[in-house]
């Protein structure tokens, strides 16, 4: 029963993790995705980003697709859709 006690703390840990993310990542409007030169650059807040490039300090844009982008803080990722 241990075992299950630790594995359940671990994923109440993760979804923790992710609801701040998520929180934090309320204020961002996700605007647009638009393809230059086959890249993918999204329209956050009016500044433009690539995949791999940081939102802030802490928050990566893990993946950028046509309808939804992917960020990573840490090994913690959440997926938004475009336009809200």
């Amino acid at each position: 029963h241990e075992y299950l006690v630790e594995e359940n703390s671990e994923t109440i840990k993760k979804d923790i993790e992710k609801s701040i993310l998520l929180k934090n990542l309320e204020r961002y409007n996700v605007e647009i995705v638009a393809e230059f030169n086959n890249e993918k650059i999204v329209l956050i807040d009016s500044r433009r980003f690539r995949q791999g490039e940081y939102l802030n300090d802490d928050i990566l844009i893990d993946r950028i697709e046509n309808d939804q982008i992917t960020f990573r803080n840490g090994s913690t990722t959440v997926t938004r859709n475009v336009g809200n």
